[in-house]
């Protein structure tokens, strides 16, 4: 018998059944999901670890906060209520107000310590005086005329009602009592809506002469070319006629030409200048004080300290009067 020789034999391909089929793939399925979720779940914390390892270095590197910080208008804002002191809400001051204008015709005096010299007669006297604006001049016999045109005033001795004689515009009144003066002074008040008064001594003295202690508005030393007296004449000369008699403020005239009225009352336990006035005063006249000197002294009887004694009522030629506004600090 002969022996053939082994030969490979490729086997065809079997057909599955239906059943086989399905056991097969549901395991396949299941198993490609699992992959799939693993995937997701694998590159989400991967991520998560890169952002938290990456953000410190960016913040590190940058020194910026992460979250811009909220902005508060008000607090940038150039408007000056949120930047005092105290607190946002607290208001700015408010602006100070304007410094009041002078009256015309006057002068400012800034207050000071006024020294009103003694003698045998009377101690020395210190006064506080706060600042005040006083007359450039004295008041002439035109301001004057106009006050006894207005109110009626009887006029000085010469007048032809508020009529002063021509020519006489710019010399100082005179022939006025102490009250004429006080009543001229209530309707200056009126008229221009400020305090006006007569000055006390200390104020007419403090603007004749300052803080300082000079003897006459201009200085130490006498001048006839400064002020009218005896020396020059003795007849008053119109207002701002000497202009070296000038204080340091900018008051002409307060020595020499006329006397001038001030509000000050002579105490009845206050020694007086002469027998004269002494006899006036036990008659029951009221003294008032006059100051600087008049055109009828002599140079060496007048300064810036002069004072002489008067009965309130007198009226003649060579007392005149100028007047004070009192000024708020």
């Amino acid at each position: 018998m002969t022996d053939r020789p082994t030969q490979l034999v490729k086997s065809s391909p079997q057909r599955l059944s239906g059943s086989d089929r399905s056991s097969r793939i549901i395991p396949l399925a299941i198993a490609g999901l699992l992959c799939f979720l693993l995937a997701i779940m694998m590159g989400s914390t991967a991520g998560y670890i890169f952002r938290m390892l990456k953000k410190p270095a960016l913040a590190a590197i940058s020194n910026v906060p992460e979250t811009t910080p909220e902005v508060n208008v008000a607090e940038t804002s150039n408007d000056n209520t949120n930047t005092k002191a105290g607190g946002a809400n607290e208001l700015p001051n408010p602006a100070p107000a304007p410094a009041p204008s002078l009256p015309d015709g006057t002068v400012e005096v800034p207050g000071g310590e006024v020294v009103l010299a003694g003698d045998e007669k009377r101690p020395l006297q210190r006064f506080m005086v706060e600042r005040f604006a006083v007359g450039e001049t004295e008041v002439t016999n035109a301001e004057y005329s106009n006050f006894v045109r207005e109110t009626g005033h009887e006029p000085p001795p010469g007048w032809n009602g508020h009529q002063f004689p021509r020519g006489t515009d710019n010399l100082p009144v005179v022939n006025v009592s102490w009250k004429d003066a006080n009543d001229f002074c209530k309707w200056k008040s009126t008229k221009t809506g400020v305090p006006v008064r007569l000055p006390t001594e200390a104020e007419w003295e403090l603007a004749a002469r300052g803080t300082g202690d000079s003897k006459y508005p201009w200085g130490n030393e006498w001048s006839n070319e400064a002020a009218v007296s005896k020396e020059t004449g003795g007849k008053v000369s119109l207002v701002k006629s000497r202009p070296v008699n000038r204080s340091p403020f900018g008051a002409y005239d307060m020595v020499g030409n006329v006397w001038e009225w001030v509000s000050d009352e002579v105490g009845t336990d206050v020694a007086v200048t002469d027998d004269q006035v002494e006899s006036a005063r036990k008659q029951g006249r009221t003294l008032k004080l006059v100051k600087g000197g008049s055109a009828e002294e002599s140079s060496s009887d007048m300064s810036a300290r002069s004072r002489y004694e008067v009965p309130q009522s007198t009226k003649v030629k060579v007392i005149g009067f100028r007047y004070v506004v009192s000024l708020k600090n």
